[in-house]
């Protein structure tokens, strides 16, 4: 699914850990966010939304075009483990090329 780096929040890690997040039953979307914020693992217990340390909601880009509020969903998640090498996918996200789509975002948040 990811196409470069990809870093977890530690925070995420954690809540993994803690079974509060769900890698194989909850459902994830993909936000985008600007450079307002330079999110790093260390970033403060970042949600998309209320009930955490950084909400990166404040961050989104305006949604516009083919880009919804919250952004698209990953569909048909998987987590599989093999040989020590953990991997998360799904299907590739796309949005679809729109004049009115936001030319501002900077970073892509897994939520």
């Amino acid at each position: 699914m990811a196409q470069g780096d990809v870093t977890l929040f530690n925070s995420a890690v954690e809540k993994i850990g803690e079974a509060v997040i769900n890698l194989e039953t909850d459902t994830f979307k993909l936000g985008l966010i600007t450079n307002a914020l330079s999110p790093s693992a260390s970033t403060a217990d970042p949600c998309w939304g209320a009930g955490g340390t950084t909400n990166l909601t404040t961050y989104q880009v305006t949604p516009g075009g083919n880009y919804a509020t919250g952004g698209p969903s990953i569909t048909n998640p998987t987590y599989v483990e093999s040989g020590g090498t953990v991997t998360f996918d799904g299907d590739n996200v796309t949005i679809a090329q729109h004049a009115s789509n936001p030319t501002n975002a900077r970073w892509g948040i897994i939520y």
